[in-house]
């Protein structure tokens, strides 16, 4: 009683005292909520990792505020070493299309696209080739989404499309919204572990060029690749690694590395050649 937590702010929501913190713990974002009896009661979730000894002296004694998660590591299904970024820049984005990323044609459990961007309250989380496929976990104050990485934003933040900023903003007219944004360890298609794909529109019968991303990481961002020793780069703003020489045996061995140093490797064999895209809206 009678304390707050300052900043980290999630969102506030109008609600009595005693249904803060249970509102806090239906929300995998939040870890800790403050609740004052302003306008009637508003309790506001709030995020990151957090001590009781972080609480402060409100100087009223009616608020409230709590701790769900105390200190917590990788929970919430976050990478190790990743943290949510708070106050970031959305904005709304209408198209029906593939985006830059090409993300092959699969069974996806993500289905709200974002375009990420590269601005500087992104921190780690600005665009690379490595963050097409990948989950993010946004609250633009209307409850937590998973939303999926098909597109680059170069230039702004988070471009939510219109489906994804209908839901995560609960239909707010368009133009801008705040968000906070985390990395997350869910994998957007339904298939168990990294999954190796040619990219769609790229010949898979050369035998002197090949053209392979890697998807279902649980949040390892890919970095860099080799094939048979021979290393890839990447194929502009695609997630996928271009490979030249050759030729190219069909039992190569492809080895992607993420930037936590780990690395996935599979035969090339055994990478999924889709010919279709993936359309997102």
């Amino acid at each position: 009683m009678g304390c707050d937590f300052p900043g980290n702010d999630l969102g506030q929501a109008a609600m009595p005292g005693e249904r803060c913190g249970g509102h806090c713990a239906s929300n995998p974002a939040c870890t800790h909520f403050a609740w004052s009896n302003w306008n009637g009661g508003v309790c506001t979730l709030k995020g990151g990792s957090i001590s009781k000894a972080n609480a402060i002296n409100s100087g009223d004694t009616s608020t409230v505020c709590g701790v769900i998660r105390e200190n917590p590591e990788n929970s919430g299904g976050q990478p190790s070493g990743s943290n949510r970024v708070f106050d970031v820049l959305a904005t709304r984005h209408a198209a029906h299309e593939s985006g830059s990323c090409e993300l092959p044609s699969a069974s996806y459990t993500v289905q709200w696209p974002v375009r990420l961007g590269d601005i500087g309250s992104l921190q780690d989380l600005k665009y690379s080739p490595g963050m097409c496929g990948q989950v993010l976990n946004i609250d633009c104050r209307s409850g937590a989404l998973d939303t999926i990485v098909n597109n680059a934003n170069l230039g702004g933040g988070l471009d939510l499309y219109a489906s994804t900023w209908d839901r995560a903003t609960d239909s707010k007219p368009p133009g801008e919204s705040r968000c906070s944004v985390i990395l997350s360890t869910r994998n957007a298609m339904d298939a168990n572990g990294p999954q190796c794909f040619y990219a769609p529109t790229s010949e898979k019968n050369n035998a002197f060029f090949k053209l392979l991303g890697v998807f279902n990481t649980n949040g390892q961002v890919g970095v860099s690749a080799s094939l048979d020793g021979r290393p890839g780069s990447f194929n502009g703003l695609q997630p996928y690694f271009a490979f030249h020489g050759g030729p190219i045996d069909s039992g190569a061995q492809a080895v992607f590395r993420f930037s936590d140093g780990s690395t996935f490797s599979t035969s090339l064999r055994d990478c999924i050649a889709q010919s279709g895209v993936q359309m997102w809206s």
